[in-house]
């Protein structure tokens, strides 16, 4: 996962920490989605929490939703409702394709725009493994949206779809 050092990561419901302020070890929300597609959240130690250098550009993405917002880098996967395939931030489509809030209700895309960034971006994940289905364990909250980890990010792009 791929975010602005400023992206609040969700440790429950109720609580929540930027994303640079994490270490490894510490116990963040990661979650699965159940078969009727609501996230089950249950905590899962980070694994690793890399930073890119103060300075380097980067492309990102500003994805604005009616009541929260997320810079992310064009790759940044989520599970779109609400069948919860996994989509990069580069296709998503305001007005058409919609993301998980923690609770597992729709939260509509009202736009995307690109733009570069020259502030620190991180990338979280939970686990490196890959047990189970592709998404358990790998989903996280970030500022009250349902993304994936690093390590789902990466399988995605070995793979056009998961399940």
């Amino acid at each position: 996962m791929s975010f602005d050092a400023s992206t609040q990561i969700a440790l429950g419901y109720d609580e929540a920490i930027p994303i640079a302020r994490l270490a490894v070890a510490e116990f963040v929300w990661g979650g699965t989605l159940n078969p009727d597609q609501a996230p089950v959240w249950t905590a899962q130690a980070v694994e690793s929490n890399t930073a890119t250098a103060p300075g380097v550009t980067t492309q990102m993405l500003s994805i604005r939703c009616a009541e929260q917002s997320l810079l992310v880098t064009p790759g940044q996967v989520f599970p779109v409702w609400p069948l919860g395939h996994l989509m990069a931030a580069s296709a998503l489509v305001p007005g058409t394709d919609r993301l998980y809030s923690l609770t597992g209700d729709p939260v509509t895309i009202i736009a995307i725009a690109s733009g570069q960034t020259n502030f620190t971006v991180h990338s979280l994940a939970t686990t490196t493994r890959g047990e189970g289905r592709a998404v358990d364990n790998h989903l996280i909250g970030a500022n009250g949206i349902v993304a994936g980890d690093q390590t789902l990010e990466q399988q995605s792009t070995r793979k056009s779809r998961l399940p």
